[in-house]
């Protein structure tokens, strides 16, 4: 699950940081409280894609890069229509407190 609005929301403070930084800060803050994933918290999804990726990517690099797979996919630059894609993202869906108790 990708969150447009927390990327616009926080992207000021994000800036050049990736997800080794956005978990610990911003995730983890977020869901702390009820100790669940991102996703679980705002209310899951119909998944459409998911998405592979490296942590230390840049998390602006990353969002250009889902936008621009989400304008391709739906072949329009509306935001409304492109806007709702989803995606199933590691960071965002899978619950960080509980990682290490997941099967593999």
């Amino acid at each position: 699950m990708f969150d447009k609005e927390l990327y616009e929301k926080f992207c000021g403070f994000i800036k050049d940081r990736n997800m080794y930084y956005i978990d610990p800060n911003i995730l983890r803050r977020l869901t702390a409280h009820h100790k669940l994933s991102y996703a679980e918290l705002v209310g899951p999804q119909k998944v459409q894609w998911f998405v592979s990726h490296w942590w230390g990517t840049r998390f602006q690099v990353y969002c250009m890069a889902l936008q621009r797979h989400a304008k391709a996919v739906c072949e329009t630059a509306d935001d409304a229509i492109w806007g709702a894609t989803s995606y199933w993202i590691c960071t965002f869906s899978n619950n960080q407190y509980q990682i290490k108790e997941a099967p593999a």
